[in-house]
């Protein structure tokens, strides 16, 4: 397209032991200013079930069906940066951790931390420092240079924290993490 690029990547979300949940479209478009756009579209799949087997051996193809997921917990993406990109300002619910069914105590404004300062240290390591109902974020280091997300038109999830989930969910105690190296930016269209 004359000043841009598009990318288009075909995908499904699917459990190991069952067949396609969503078959998604993402098409990313890059601009000559240095914007990048995101749209993705996702459609009910069809697949095989899986009859559970005893003993951990093979799954054997129960029928053909159609298949709806009921409880989603995430949906959206997450961004690995260097350790550098330490500075998050957003416009959104704050400055506390919010999530959309516990938000009381944070209000809307303009906020900015410290990646460092968005992790909670709970007793069992746990993903933490969501900003529910954010129109704007800024990734950044003490530069200036930074990644942007925005939606004019609708509200989103974001959290900003030093460890992946695998990294959360390996750990039984905080301080069991490693020494924060990077930037790990989730950015989701909704979370439950």
């Amino acid at each position: 397209h004359d000043g841009y690029v598009t990318v288009k990547s075909d995908f499904v979300m699917a459990a190991p032991t069952q067949f396609t949940h969503y078959n998604m479209t993402a098409e990313w478009s890059v601009f000559a200013d240095g914007r990048i756009e995101l749209h993705i579209t996702a459609k009910t799949g069809e697949g095989l079930a899986f009859k559970a087997i005893p003993n951990n051996e093979i799954p054997v193809p129960a029928q053909y069906t159609k298949q709806v997921i009921e409880y989603m917990p995430k949906f959206g993406l997450i961004m690995e940066f260097d350790k550098s990109f330490d500075n998050i300002d957003y416009f959104g619910m704050g400055p506390f951790d919010s999530y959309c069914d516990r938000h009381q105590a944070s209000y809307m404004g303009k906020f900015s931390n410290k990646v460092t300062n968005e992790f909670v240290k709970h007793i069992k390591p746990q993903e933490c420092g969501n900003h529910w109902n954010t129109y704007w974020a800024y990734l950044h280091k003490a530069d200036g240079t930074g990644l942007i997300v925005s939606n004019e038109s609708q509200a989103f999830e974001f959290s900003a924290i030093p460890y992946t989930p695998d990294e959360l969910c390996n750990a039984n105690h905080y301080f069991e993490l490693p020494e924060p190296n990077k930037t790990v930016l989730s950015v989701d269209y909704k979370q439950s």
